[in-house]
């Protein structure tokens, strides 16, 4: 189909969906409120849900991460190479979730800068803001099948998992002291020598945590402190040629040669450092390359940025949702629209931030805070027929007191209007036209993600288990507000 233009708003968050298939909606519906960025997604870039049945009609089994419903070849796609591996060394991403994904961006960028072509999928937590020292795998929320069957064409690098035998190596003396050492803590997902009771304690500010001070500092760990680059800091073909120059002098062999041992590891740590973090800097860092021009927008001149860096469309280009996710989306869906209307509703997804602790947020400069402007502003977009709206409905309906908005006493009547049209909305739909027809509203949040399920082996990186596993929720979890 021809494709739309992109149309800029306000600061806030809209995403619209073209008329396609039912089954591309229902995933763009998902994708605005994982990705609260503007967006308008064109037709090139809709993702098709799977089938939940096979070919004959009978259930499919499934495996969290793909739709071939292999474990074998979850296996296959995330089995690492002898090569750099980027390692994330804090426990999780830090902020909000779209705090977080600019810090996943950031770190997914640093490793195509550096020609790093792995990441290491245990490193990849996603925190949980609602549920300090909560975190969630990366695999419980993103399908990682999907990500590697199309990172090479993207540019992107490939999600693997950690092998000791393949990821660690030693050259030198062949005796039982030139074990293995293992950089990376299969246990608790953590680089070797961090602290997990400390930095996964709900007490901890990982703000103010320095995580890589405490890398490689035991000898035995020592060649685990590695950067990238060929003249890195234990840089593994390095440290093989210093073993072969010592082998020999003028041809001769070294005397103790044999008894001699290096230690190498292709992981290399990388993270926040302290403070924002450097993956925070980095993230901004790329938005200064970004194309800018100048928008008149309700008289005002505003700043835009037309596109996104390739590396970033990328990432959110592969960034599908696990299966059983896309499952609760489609059942949440399904029950909103009826049949009669599946194959021509339009839906329109929008984030507002206009809850209370987000209207005095420090970014909050860089948002629109008035509901009845967001609104105004969807009289511009293309005709839709629902409205997904992505809010925190009980922070929004808070009695705002005096001290939320001590600084900015304009804020507190503002807050009150919009729970008063927020509610209004909700009873009677959103009227943007004379006849006064209210466009239906469709919210859906804890109580979906509540139905989800999801198998066991999220609770571990170890993903060789059968399709039959047990059934979690994510609230037992500890991750239900991350998933909502």
């Amino acid at each position: 189909g021809k494709k739309r233009k992109k149309k800029q708003t306000s600061t806030h968050n809209i995403m619209t969906v073209p008329n396609n298939s039912m089954r591309q909606r229902k995933l763009m519906l998902f994708i605005s409120v994982m990705i609260p960025t503007i967006f308008t997604f064109h037709q090139s870039l809709s993702l098709q849900l799977p089938s939940t049945t096979e070919s004959d009609g009978a259930p499919a089994a499934w495996h969290p991460n793909n739709e071939k419903n292999s474990v074998d070849l979850f296996t296959e796609l995330t089995t690492p190479k002898a090569a750099s591996v980027l390692v994330h060394f804090d426990p999780y991403f830090i902020g909000g979730f779209r705090n977080q994904h600019m810090r996943f961006v950031a770190f997914v960028n640093f490793a195509v800068n550096h020609n790093i072509s792995q990441i290491l999928l245990p490193s990849l937590r996603w925190g949980d803001a609602f549920n300090k020292g909560m975190s969630a795998p990366h695999e419980l929320l993103f399908d990682v099948i999907y990500w590697n069957e199309r990172a090479v064409e993207m540019g992107l690098p490939r999600l693997v998992r950690y092998d000791q035998e393949i990821l660690e190596g030693t050259v030198g003396s062949t005796s039982n002291e030139t074990a293995l050492v293992s950089c990376f803590n299969s246990s608790s997902n953590l680089y070797s020598g961090l602290d997990e009771q400390n930095l996964r304690s709900p007490s901890t500010n990982l703000r103010k945590t320095m995580s890589w001070n405490f890398i490689g500092k035991d000898e035995l760990y020592s060649h685990c402190r590695r950067t990238p680059g060929d003249g890195g800091e234990n840089n593994p073909d390095s440290i093989r040629r210093e073993w072969e120059n010592k082998q020999s002098i003028d041809g001769a062999r070294l005397e103790g040669a044999e008894n001699i041992v290096h230690r190498y590891t292709h992981l290399i740590p990388h993270g926040g450092m302290g403070g924002v973090g450097r993956l925070w800097t980095d993230y901004n860092q790329m938005q200064n390359k970004r194309a800018k021009t100048s928008q008149s927008i309700t008289s005002n001149i505003h700043i835009i940025h037309p596109e996104h860096v390739h590396v970033e469309k990328a990432i959110y280009t592969l960034m599908q949702p696990s299966k059983p996710i896309r499952l609760a989306i489609e059942d949440a869906t399904n029950e909103r629209i009826t049949d009669s209307t599946t194959y021509k509703t339009r839906l329109l997804a929008l984030h507002p931030r206009i809850e209370q602790d987000m209207a005095v947020h420090r970014c909050s400069k860089h948002m629109e805070a008035n509901l009845t402007k967001i609104f105004g502003h969807l009289r511009n977009v293309p005709t839709f027929d629902i409205l997904f709206l992505a809010v925190n409905k009980a922070k929004v309906d808070v009695a705002p007191t005096t001290n939320v908005f001590s600084n900015a006493p304009h804020l507190r009547k503002i807050a009150i209007e919009n729970s008063i049209l927020l509610n209004h909305t909700r009873s009677h739909g959103l009227t943007l036209t004379d006849d006064g027809k209210g466009i239906p509203i469709f919210e859906s949040g804890l109580h979906t993600a509540a139905k989800i399920r999801f198998p066991n082996t999220h609770t571990r990186s170890n993903i060789d288990q059968s399709d039959n596993q047990t059934l979690l929720a994510a609230e037992s979890l500890g991750v239900i507000d991350l998933v909502a």
